[in-house]
């Protein structure tokens, strides 16, 4: 049983563990503390890397994100401190990088137009294949000493971007002032675009946007197999996230089978498949099956015979099977939606079927998928060498 009373247990337990000042003191006294994590950035045209983001991380005496640190940092007046910690670090890493790729690294317009920033790329220092990413949680109180700042970067060799273009305070506005090598977009517009046709025409304004003033853009956060598909669809030229690489402490490639779906939606795009860009696997059972005849609530069903061939068709939360609507990879999406539309009213928004030379099942196509692939329009599919 404890000897402490009620309220010294309260005490102890709203009392702060953690001693900010010493953690930090520690970390900038020994930048061997700071490291590096490098996340691939992807090529999606020819599914290889192209560059990465350098992303610190903090060997303290505290266990805490990223953002808690800086923020920490913020705190006690400290952070430009921190940030210029990382971002030497991160540009010690530049000798290494893997050929033909470029190196993204964070830095505030605050430590931009600082003396830190002046005095880490001073001495002749050279800024090839460095992208210099500016990150930011207020708004820029001087743009022309920052686009000031931004020349010499690229007098040195170096480009710039601006990162989560389209949340807070890193607005439209910063891309035309600044008119950027490359226009990061938030992860919020990326997370679940394949199911949001607003955020799709966003991200379609935005490639558009970032082409007319010679910029390119590179969607982060990238999680789901179908957000990237989404992406292809729409010719983004670059992106990063989980799904094609997290942050390693050394140079890493992209996920294997991130790869192999690019490669495979643009083979078909270049053979003309377009629908195969949009194309997903259905649950499949055998007429045989005594499974054949109960919908799912959940998932597509298309049932075969003994040929694989597709026979009858259940949709998610419909009670009874319809007949299929067949095509192939190399219709036209503007025609399988003509056919798609022309069917019966309790028909018209059901999938279609995507078969082989033989007649076998391959996949399946949401009509709402074709009216997003045939609504949209293209953006520059070229990405920079």
């Amino acid at each position: 049983m404890s000897s402490h009373s009620p309220l010294e247990i309260v005490r102890r337990r709203v009392a702060p563990r953690d001693d900010w000042d010493t953690a930090l003191d520690l970390v900038l006294r020994e930048p061997a503390r700071v490291s590096m994590r490098f996340q691939p950035i992807a090529d999606l045209t020819r599914g290889i890397v192209t560059g990465f983001e350098a992303l610190a991380r903090f060997d303290g005496p505290i266990a805490a994100s990223p953002d808690v640190w800086f923020r920490e940092a913020a705190r006690r007046g400290c952070a430009l401190d921190l940030e210029i910690l990382a971002a030497r670090r991160a540009l010690e890493a530049v000798s290494a990088l893997p050929p033909n790729c470029f190196l993204t690294i964070n830095v505030s317009p605050e430590l931009l137009v600082s003396p830190l920033w002046r005095s880490l790329v001073s001495n002749g220092r050279r800024l090839d294949n460095v992208i210099v990413e500016v990150t930011e949680h207020a708004a820029i109180a001087d743009y022309d000493a920052v686009r000031t700042c931004i020349a010499a970067v690229r007098a040195l060799g170096g480009g710039f971007a601006v990162d989560d273009a389209g949340s807070g305070f890193a607005s439209l506005n910063h891309v035309l002032a600044l008119k950027p090598n490359f226009v990061k977009l938030d992860r919020v517009f990326v997370d679940g675009c394949d199911q949001d046709a607003a955020k799709l025409a966003l991200i379609e304004m935005m490639g558009s946007f970032a082409g007319r003033l010679d910029g390119w853009i590179i969607a982060e956060g990238v999680e789901t197999r179908a957000e990237l598909q989404a992406l292809v669809r729409l010719e983004v030229p670059l992106a990063q996230g989980y799904l094609l690489g997290k942050p390693q402490p050394s140079w890493t490639g992209i996920d294997p089978a991130a790869t192999a779906a690019l490669l495979s939606w643009q083979d078909a795009r270049r053979a003309g498949q377009a629908i195969t860009l949009i194309a997903e696997e259905p649950r499949i059972v055998s007429i045989d099956d005594p499974s054949a005849i109960a919908p799912s609530s959940d998932r597509t069903v298309v049932v075969v015979d003994e040929w694989h061939r597709p026979v009858r068709l259940f949709a998610p939360d419909r009670r009874s099977s319809v007949e299929v609507m067949r095509v192939k990879a190399s219709s036209p999406a503007r025609d399988v939606l003509r056919r798609a539309l022309a069917r019966d009213a309790d028909m018209r928004f059901m999938p279609v079927v995507v078969i082989d030379e033989v007649g076998r099942v391959e996949s399946i196509v949401r009509i709402e998928r074709l009216v997003e692939m045939v609504a949209f329009s293209t953006m520059p599919a070229s990405p920079p060498a």
